[in-house]
């Protein structure tokens, strides 16, 4: 409720918390599902170890969904698919890209040099978490990275013509799930050499996204708005990196 925007109602009660806080004293807190983020730079590295060249269908796929989660700071459930947004995919219709001059790609029928000149792609999400009342909202992605991955990916879309079908299939044109994503993704992250690659988990694409905004310096105010956050929940995604605790230190 808090990330909706609605007042935390025991913030100022002192008898609830104080209440809690002997529940809590008693019988202790559950311990939190750690879940690590994806972040821009475990994307880079995911990507380095594979050459384009030697990607096949599902690995396109996957990284472009991945990117996309990521670079957009999406939910997993706003992007692929899970058990609760079965009637509600995201779709090619919810995808349009432009060039540098502001101008729309009709992706549909591009060429694949056309498909180059993609400066950035919007995602429009009909509804979201934060979003109740179906305002909708357009997410802009102009990362490099984040654009070449959809690139390769959309050349070999099998149904590219197609605007109703969703935007990340696979080759028999199932719908790429919450469940294969992370196995995928997983398998990726141990042959890239990163650890712990059992603690990423759907929702690791937003909080990574969230803590690459944060380790560039983004203000709090705008990685807020990028991610869509109604309130200040964003600083329960992020961590301050120890460099940078050890450096803020020395400079005491």
């Amino acid at each position: 409720m808090v990330e909706l925007g609605y007042t935390n109602p025991i913030k100022d009660n002192r008898i609830i918390y104080q209440l809690l806080r002997g529940i809590k004293r008693t019988i202790g807190v559950k311990e939190k599902q750690i879940r690590l983020p994806i972040t821009s730079a475990i994307i880079r590295q995911m990507l380095d170890r594979l050459p384009r060249q030697e990607r096949s269908y599902e690995d396109k796929l996957v990284f472009a969904a991945a990117c996309t989660g990521t670079y957009g700071l999406l939910r997993a459930g706003e992007f692929v698919q899970t058990d609760h947004n079965q009637m509600e995919l995201l779709t090619l219709s919810q995808l349009s890209l432009f060039n540098a001059q502001n101008q729309p790609i009709n992706f549909h029928t591009a060429t694949a040099i056309e498909l180059t000149r993609a400066s950035y792609y919007v995602v429009h999400l009909h509804q979201s978490k934060a979003d109740p009342f179906r305002f909708g909202a357009d997410v802009m992605i102009a990362n490099l990275t984040a654009i070449q991955a959809l690139i390769d990916y959309i050349i070999i879309h099998p149904r590219r013509l197609y605007p109703t079908a969703a935007l990340f299939i696979n080759r028999d044109q199932s719908n790429l799930t919450r469940t294969q994503l992370m196995i995928d993704i997983r398998k990726h992250l141990m042959k890239s050499g990163v650890k712990d690659a059992h603690l990423f988990h759907g929702h690791s694409f937003r909080k990574g996204g969230a803590q690459t905004l944060k380790e560039l310096g983004v203000d709090a105010e705008t990685i807020q708005l990028f991610g869509r956050w109604a309130s200040d929940a964003h600083t329960a995604y992020t961590t301050t990196p120890i460099a940078f605790r050890l450096a803020t230190s020395q400079r005491m």
